[in-house]
C-alpha cells in the first residue's frame, strides 16, 4: 500500500472577521455514505465544516482552517471518490492526500483546509468538542442527533427518573440543577417522534423536547463598499457599570486583557480557556462594549461597557438550546445586564423560551438578530415575548435589502461595520443584522447607566424614540 499525495489549489476569497446570517428554513438535511470508493452526498446551503464532521467519521483525517466555513450544495450519487472529493472542495484551497488500496482503488487518507499561506491556522476537527446534526422529520427544525432535552418533575426523586431513563436506553450528558433540565442521549437511529411519546409517557418526566440546534453562517464581504465613515473607538476612561453578555463563537485569547472584558466562559469546553475558532465574538464583544462603533451610528454620551465573553458555539459554528441555557445561567450569576444574541433559527422551543423568561424576571434585557434573509418569517430567540429583535439599516439610515422584517422585529440599526485584519491597515466591510444586534446591546447598557431601573416597556420606549 502506498500513498499519493494530491495538490489541488482553487481562488478563494476569504476573511477572518465573518458576520453569521441565521440558519435558512430551507436548509435540507446532510446525507452522507461512502462505500468502497464511492461517496453519495446530499446537502443544500450546509455549512462545509458539518460535512468535514461526517467525513472524519469515516476515518479521514481532517485538518482545517476554523475560519474557512462556506455553505455547500451538493448532490452525488455513487460517484468515485476521485471526484466527489475535489467537487466537495472546489470553493476552498485544499490538499488531499489518497492511498492506493489494492481492492478498492484511491482511498483519501487526510484532507487540508486552509487559505493560501496561512497553513498554520489549521487545527484538527476533534469531533468530541462537535455537535452531531439532524433534522426533524416532520418540522425540518435543526436538532442534535439521538438527543433529547427532558425536565424531571420536581416531586420525584433523581433517583427514580435515571433509573427510568436508563430503563429505554437513556444516557444522562448534562443538567442544569435549577431547572431540573437533563440532556440525555440514546441509541443512534431511533425515530424522534417516537422516542419523544416514549419519554413523555414516563411517570417523573415533566416535559421533553428535541434538543434544537442553531447554525452561525457568514455575511457576504462588502469588498466593492464604499468605506465613507470609519468606525471610530469609543473606548473611553470612564465606563458604564452594567455589563453585556455576548453569547456567540467565543473571544480570541490576545482579547482576554483589553480592560473593558468582564468575565469569560466556555460552554463547549467548560474546563478550558475560551477561544474564538470563527473570530465573530470577538467583533460582537468589540461592537457591544463600543470600542468599535457601525458606519452611520452615534454614539455621544454613550460609554465602553464591560462584555462578559461567552461561546456558545462549536469549531464548526453549531450550538444548541442545553448550551444556550447554561450561558443564560452564567450570565445571570456574573451580574450582566443586557443579553446580545447575533444568531437564531425558526424553531420556537419551550425550554429556551423559559430559560429566557427567567432571565428577563432577573431584570436582563435580551436582545436578538432578526436574520440576514428578508423572508419575513419569525426567527427566535428574536421572536419570543421577552426578546427584543433587531433588524439591521444601511450606513444612511434606510433599510438593508437582506435584513429580515416581520412584526417580531422591533427596532432597527446601522448593520455595517469595518473591521481589520491582522497586518493591514485598510478595514473591510461586512454587514448583518449581528453587527445591529451587538450595537443595540451597547445602547441599551449605555440607557441603563442612567436608568438603572428601568423595565423591559421602559427600554423598549427608548428605543422606539431613539431609532
Amino acid at each position: 500500500m502506498r500513498s499519493i499525495r494530491v495538490v489541488l489549489s482553487w481562488l478563494f476569497i476569504f476573511s477572518l472577521a465573518a458576520s453569521p446570517c441565521i440558519a435558512s428554513a430551507s436548509l435540507q438535511k446532510l446525507r452522507l455514505q461512502m462505500t468502497n470508493d464511492q461517496i453519495t452526498l446530499h446537502a443544500d446551503l450546509t455549512p462545509l465544516r458539518l460535512i468535514l464532521a461526517e467525513l472524519a467519521a469515516h476515518g479521514i483525517e481532517i485538518q482545517a482552517d476554523p475560519r474557512i466555513n462556506p455553505t455547500v450544495s451538493i448532490h452525488l450519487e455513487k460517484t468515485p471518490l476521485t471526484q466527489g472529493l475535489p467537487t466537495l472542495l472546489r470553493p476552498v484551497n485544499h490538499v488531499v492526500t489518497w492511498k492506493k488500496d489494492a481492492d478498492r482503488g484511491f482511498l483519501p487518507l487526510t484532507i487540508q483546509i486552509f487559505a493560501p499561506g496561512l497553513q498554520y491556522r489549521m487545527e484538527p476537527l476533534n469531533r468530541s468538542h462537535m455537535f452531531h446534526t439532524t433534522h426533524h422529520p416532520t418540522t425540518g427544525a435543526l436538532v442534535l442527533a439521538d438527543e433529547l432535552l427532558v425536565q424531571k418533575k420536581d416531586t420525584v426523586s433523581e433517583a427514580l427518573f435515571l433509573s427510568q431513563i436508563r430503563s429505554i436506553g437513556g444516557r444522562t450528558l448534562g443538567k442544569i440543577d435549577a431547572t431540573g433540565l437533563y440532556q440525555i442521549s440514546f441509541p443512534p437511529e431511533q425515530n424522534l417522534e417516537a422516542l419523544l411519546t416514549t419519554v413523555a409517557k414516563l411517570e417523573p418526566v415533566a416535559s421533553t423536547e428535541p434538543h434544537f440546534a442553531y447554525i452561525m453562517h457568514p455575511s457576504p464581504l462588502l469588498a466593492d463598499a464604499s468605506l465613507q465613515t470609519k468606525g471610530e473607538s469609543t473606548s473611553l476612561n470612564t465606563s458604564t457599570s452594567h455589563s453585556i453578555a455576548v453569547l456567540d463563537s467565543g473571544l480570541a485569547p490576545e482579547a482576554l486583557s483589553l480592560p473593558w472584558i468582564a468575565a469569560t466562559y466556555d460552554a463547549i469546553q467548560p474546563y478550558s480557556q475560551i477561544q474564538d475558532p470563527s473570530g465573530h465574538g470577538t467583533q460582537m464583544a468589540q461592537l457591544a462594549s463600543g470600542a468599535i462603533s457601525p458606519l452611520g451610528a452615534t454614539n455621544d454620551g454613550q460609554l465602553t461597557a464591560p462584555v462578559i465573553a461567552i461561546r456558545v458555539f462549536d469549531q464548526n459554528g453549531v450550538t444548541s438550546n442545553f448550551s444556550i441555557i447554561q450561558a443564560l445561567n452564567f450570565a445571570m450569576a456574573n451580574n450582566a445586564k443586557v443579553i446580545s444574541m447575533s444568531w437564531g433559527g425558526s424553531a420556537k422551543s419551550e425550554f429556551l423560551d423559559q430559560a429566557l423568561q427567567k432571565a428577563n424576571a432577573n431584570n436582563l434585557i435580551l436582545v436578538a438578530a432578526a436574520g440576514n434573509e428578508a423572508t419575513g418569517e419569525s426567527i427566535y430567540p428574536a421572536a419570543y415575548e421577552n426578546v427584543i429583535g433587531v433588524g439591521a439599516l444601511e450606513p444612511d439610515g434606510t433599510p438593508w435589502e437582506s435584513s429580515n422584517f416581520g412584526p417580531f422585529v422591533e427596532v432597527q440599526a446601522s448593520g455595517f461595520a469595518p473591521f481589520f485584519k491582522k497586518g493591514e491597515e485598510t478595514p473591510m466591510l461586512f454587514a448583518g443584522t449581528s453587527i445591529s444586534t451587538a450595537y443595540i446591546a451597547h445602547t441599551i447598557a449605555s440607557f441603563l447607566d442612567t436608568h438603572p431601573k428601568a423595565s423591559l416597556q421602559e427600554v423598549r420606549t427608548m428605543l422606539q424614540k431613539s431609532f
